[in-house]
């Protein structure tokens, strides 16, 4: 009776065994199952296709036609895809009437944060010319758009796709430098703040574009540092293609650039005067040091600096010095002993 007894239990003992065996089972199955059912937010369509496409959808336009015309014209891969990541990620359910800038290599999560947002309270932010974007950080944190911790970890690594001007593949702070175009913005307080940074690179896109045929024989990003240059050296639009000369004939002299404005961006320091152990400064910036450009812009110049550096004027022009008389011009030199006379007319010496 008593071996009976523990037959049954053994019996009773790998039967509940095995229901354990099977609930893991079945239990991991059913993660697996929803983890595979799970649409990832970095699902791309075409990475190599980084173009930026309007894409309009109309007031009538429900969220099953916006996936399906999205996959239609390729800037996603599957609607059903499109339609369960908006259904378990997104707080709004209809898609926001409106024409937008897609490319079928943006991920899929923020073509749904572009399309999907819906409308917020407008807002206002001016970016003046030639402040940098460290200054652009103070004004997103005072705005409230995000915090200077934000939008330094958006400039880093923010997708910015489409904009074929960005040369860096990100992870350096001084990616965007140079192209957050100057202006007056209307944006809206639920943008994320790569959204708001967006519309002042597509006003760059748009400015640069008109600028006519360049002269200077320079590539795209070393227009833009020149531009720059200019933008914090010059005192006046109307001198601005003179200094765009003195860089462009020292460059083609194999000599150092020597702008005052480089060392101050390194040392970030603004409104003072430059000092013999500024000008010794060991940085890549320092262009007393270093022949060439600087490895960036130093600043977000305005559409005149643009201008001027891509159509600099033809001058024998190699040195420049601040006028201490009038205080709003520069005087410049063809030779060296042509400079070092204006030094002493100046008070330099």
């Amino acid at each position: 009776m008593a071996k009976k007894a523990r037959k049954q239990g053994s019996r009773l003992g790998c039967l509940l065994g095995l229901c354990l065996i099977l609930i893991v089972v079945i239990g991991s199955g059913l993660i697996l199952l929803t983890q595979l059912g799970t649409v990832s937010g970095d699902e791309i369509a075409n990475l190599e296709e980084t173009k930026r496409i309007n894409f309009t959808i109309d007031p009538n336009d429900n969220l099953e036609t916006v996936a399906m015309r999205l996959e239609n014209e390729g800037f996603i891969k599957d609607n059903g895809h499109f339609l369960e990541y908006v259904k378990n990620n997104e707080d709004n359910q209809v898609p926001r009437a409106g024409t937008y800038k897609l490319s079928a290599a943006m991920p899929l999560k923020r073509i749904s944060s572009i399309l999907m947002r819906p409308k917020g309270a407008t807002r206002v932010i001016t970016i003046p010319q030639g402040i940098t974007l460290s200054d652009v950080a103070d004004l997103f944190e005072k705005k409230e758009i995000c915090s200077k911790q934000k939008f330094w970890e958006t400039v880093r690594n923010g997708q910015f796709i489409g904009y074929s001007f960005i040369t860096s593949p990100g992870g350096d702070d001084t990616r965007l430098e140079g192209y957050l175009f100057p202006g007056t913005y209307e944006y809206e307080d639920n943008m994320d703040p790569e959204s708001v940074i967006e519309l002042m690179l597509d006003n760059f896109d748009a400015h640069t574009k008109k600028i006519p045929k360049r002269t200077n024989k320079l590539d795209d990003r070393q227009t833009v540092i020149l531009a720059s240059m200019l933008e914090r050296e010059a005192r006046s639009d109307g001198e601005k293609p003179a200094i765009a000369s003195v860089y462009i004939n020292r460059l083609n002299k194999d000599m150092p650039l020597q702008c005052d404005a480089t060392i101050a961006y390194a040392m970030n320091e603004k409104g003072r005067a430059l000092n013999f152990a500024d000008y010794q400064i060991k940085s890549p910036y320092n262009t007393y040091l270093h022949k060439g450009f600087p490895p960036s812009p130093i600043c977000n110049p305005s559409m005149t600096s643009l201008v001027a550096a891509s159509n600099p004027a033809k001058t024998n022009y190699y040195f420049y010095l601040f006028n201490t008389q009038t205080r709003n011009a520069h005087v410049f030199a063809r030779t060296y002993e042509e400079h070092l006379k204006n030094r002493k007319i100046y008070g330099y010496d």
